[in-house]
This record gives structure tokens, sequence and C-alpha cells, in this order.
């Protein structure tokens, strides 16, 4: 999930562990729109989860499009575990694996220092348009931004 704030960064939020898990930055004003790129896809990938590699862009009041690549192999989100022990396994399904391991919903966890999770960096900054920047959409072919006017 990404989300924008009302500062010169976005952020990553991940909803399995409820915490930001990078963050980049290189707006020069307030970031005002993001979005995965759902069509774009790396050269050479295998398709599986662990070496994924997703494009999203983001748009702010500084006039701006930004490309990022978010590469998950280089999130390192520690594994959860009870406290005193490794964490503990089921034979149901695949997604109760985790289930005993994991802080019971609705319980706030502290949110990392900026300094503790990845920086991404933009791959593309390029001025779009004069007139302030609210959204991004992708298409099969193209980049389609919105400003205010």
């Amino acid at each position: 999930l990404l989300w924008r704030s009302l500062v010169l960064h976005l952020e990553v939020w991940s909803m399995d562990d409820r915490k930001t898990v990078a963050w980049g930055e290189g707006h020069n004003s307030w970031v005002s729109g993001v979005a995965f790129d759902p069509y774009w896809s790396p050269p050479n990938a295998d398709g599986t989860g662990e070496n994924a590699v997703y494009r999203f862009g983001s748009v702010g009041q500084d006039t701006q499009l930004l490309l990022w690549d978010l590469a998950m192999d280089e999130i390192v989100v520690p594994l959860r575990h009870p406290s005193g022990g490794s964490p503990t396994f089921s034979s149901g399904s695949p997604s109760a694996h985790w289930d005993s391991a994991c802080p019971p919903t609705g319980i706030l966890q502290p949110s990392p220092r900026m300094r503790d999770v990845p920086k991404l960096s933009p791959l593309v900054a390029h001025r779009v348009h004069a007139d302030l920047l609210s959204g991004v959409v992708f298409s099969t072919e193209s980049i389609v931004t919105i400003c205010r006017e």
C-alpha cells in the first residue's frame, strides 16, 4: 500500500506488519497522488513474489511526476514472534501459519524511525505541467497526470 503524506515524502506501508517498510523522497512540495503501474513488469521477471519489483508513480504540488521501483527483496521486515520464544506454526491453512505469532488486530505498534527503514530514490523526476498535479493514472500505453485546472 502506498500513501502520500502532507510532507515531501511518500511511504510504503505493509498491511501485514501494519507499519512503514520503505519511504522515498524527491518531491519539492507536498505529494498529492500516488499509484502503482499494474502494466509494468521488470525485465526477466521470474513471476515469484520473492523477487518482485513494483513500479509506481507519484505527483506533487511541485508539478513533477516521479517514477519509482520497489524491489521486495530490498525490503527487510523482521519476523514477528511471541515474546520468549520462536514463531509457532500450525497445520492449518497457509494463512494461519503465523496467526499465533502476529499481534491481535487493534493493537497499536510504535512507528519505526525513518532511519530504520529503507529509503527509495526516484528513477525519473520530470516536470510535466505548469499547474499543481493532483493525481496519476497508468494505462497500457501512457501515464496520465491530473492537474487542478
